[in-house]
């Protein structure tokens, strides 16, 4: 339970700790120049949404931490050989269950109240989507050549770590971290078709 809560926990909230105040100065970099423009600064509609966004993003972490906790325990036993601890299994489906319902109330409710025709809505879901890459592609890029020479050392010498915490982190993060970049691409993609003029 030590390494997979050193794996996920330490590396995530490192990330997201180094993420909050790139994000803290770019917005307040983006209200500076919305208020020399003349726009509103603060809307209810938009706090709303920085809300709905936020929950999301903690709500998937803390997802993703429940996984692992429980691929921790099934590679433990391919490779431990000891039966699963009650509180690493209790604890992974409780942070998987939690961070479920968690996130698909807020998904729900953002839904609900999503204007389509306001340009926030586009911009807190491209900040959304780019923070989510960035959290699960850096955690995916360390996590990966660690599974892979883990378990190559345990097959081919015999005396490597058990690679069990290595394995459940990139389990979880590698496919999140490609969705996410699938996401990403597809909104760039979006966005290019829409900027493209029509050809009269």
């Amino acid at each position: 339970m030590e390494a997979i809560g050193m794996a996920l926990f330490s590396i995530i909230f490192s990330l997201l700790s180094l993420l909050v105040p790139v994000l803290i100065i770019g917005g307040i970099v983006y209200f500076v120049m919305r208020r020399r423009n003349g726009g509103a600064v603060i809307t209810t509609y938009r706090a709303l949404l920085a809300y709905f966004h936020l929950i999301t993003v903690a709500s998937v972490v803390i997802m993703a931490v429940g996984a692992g906790y429980l691929a921790f325990v099934g590679f433990s036993l391919i490779y431990g050989g000891r039966s699963p601890i009650d509180d690493e299994l209790t604890l992974g489906l409780a942070l998987l269950g939690t961070g479920a319902v968690v996130c698909a109330l807020h998904v729900v409710g953002r839904r609900a109240v999503e204007k389509a025709a306001d340009p926030a809505t586009r911009m807190f879901q491209r900040i959304y989507l780019f923070l989510m890459l960035a959290i699960f592609s850096l955690v995916g890029l360390g996590a990966l050549p660690s599974a892979i020479h883990d378990t190559v050392r345990y097959y081919v010498t015999g005396d490597g770590n058990n690679p069990a915490a290595a394995l459940a982190t990139a389990v979880v993060t590698v496919p999140m971290w490609g969705y996410y970049l699938w996401r990403v691409l597809r909104e760039f993609r979006r966005g290019v078709q829409e900027d493209t003029p029509t050809v009269a």
